[in-house]
């Protein structure tokens, strides 16, 4: 004679998990700081725009009635990469954007920019043997690597008078724009970010702009609300990333680093799924039969 057994899981206050059903959801995380340094009163020569946070989308992704999610915000990076945003909880895989990269500085504080969902913009210099070359290079997007794409690269910063052009930061999701790349003429420009069907049409995740020196102009940042780079004839500081976008902030030149967007997360569901047991105050809007809450900070949502 044989036995079966269940194994149940259990949610929030001790529930057994019911039954699952499907939302969306969007997933933005904080963008890249960038190129400066916090420390240093004279701020880095020559900054390259921070990369966009990394941003997923997902559809039809399964959750549980009576299941606790954990919903974390990303910060914008400021002389750092940005911070991931994530979904985690009762009966799934985490669900990760990963921050953006920091833009890489040159002369001051010297240092590489980093990777993360998009990358961070390659310092510029004026020769070839100044500083440490491994400042300047393009650094990659998509770190780790998800499918599809959480972001874009960075691009390389330049070499030469008169503007030591850096690099801008890459753009958010699957069709972010890679930074441009910085050259002895001019600076590059940050890269796009990604048009989101959460709202539908809207872009987010724009990368940094990269900084140029004695009156080259800083470059834009990249749609989405990316930062400007910033020029040595002023304003020298790079413009902050936009609240809550995710987008990279402009590089700066002989300023301190300014701060990368925030993220957010978005979660979409059928109405008649949608439990109102939630922390953290999302906005909560409606959209035919569906409800989506809209998470600018740290929150939770039960099934």
């Amino acid at each position: 004679m044989s036995f079966g057994y269940q194994i149940l899981g259990f949610g929030s206050g001790g529930s057994a998990l019911g039954p699952a059903y499907n939302i969306d959801y969007l997933i933005v995380a904080g963008g890249g700081g960038g190129g400066g340094y916090g420390g240093y009163s004279g701020g880095t020569d020559r900054g390259g725009g921070g990369g966009a946070g990394g941003m997923r989308e997902a559809s039809s992704f399964e959750i549980f009635t009576n299941g606790e999610y954990v919903v974390t915000v990303g910060a914008g990076g400021s002389s750092a990469n940005g911070v991931d945003s994530s979904i985690t909880g009762d009966g799934i895989d985490d669900q990760t954007s990963t921050g953006g990269g920091l833009g890489g500085g040159q002369g001051g504080p010297t240092y590489s920019a980093g990777t993360g969902g998009a990358g961070g913009g390659g310092a510029g210099k004026r020769n070839a043997g100044e500083y440490n070359p491994t400042t300047q290079v393009a650094t990659p997007g998509n770190t780790p690597s998800t499918s599809p794409s959480q972001g874009a690269p960075g691009g390389a910063g330049g070499v030469g008078a008169p503007c030591d052009g850096s690099g801008g930061g890459g753009g958010a999701g699957s069709s972010g724009g890679t930074g441009g790349t910085g050259s002895a003429g001019g600076c590059g420009s940050g890269g796009a970010g990604t048009a989101t069907s959460m709202p539908s049409g809207t872009q987010y995740g724009g990368g940094g702009g990269g900084s140029g020196w004695q009156g080259c102009p800083g470059a834009g940042g990249g749609a989405g609300g990316g930062g400007s780079g910033g020029t040595f004839g002023g304003p020298r500081c790079g413009g902050t990333g936009s609240a809550n976008s995710g987008s990279g902030a402009g590089g700066g030149t002989v300023c301190t680093s300014t701060s990368g967007g925030s993220g957010h997360v978005v979660l979409k569901m059928l109405t008649s799924n949608y439990s109102s047991t939630t922390t953290g105050s999302p906005t909560v809007t409606t959209d035919g039969s569906y409800t989506i809450l809209t998470y600018a900070s740290n929150g939770t949502y039960t099934g």
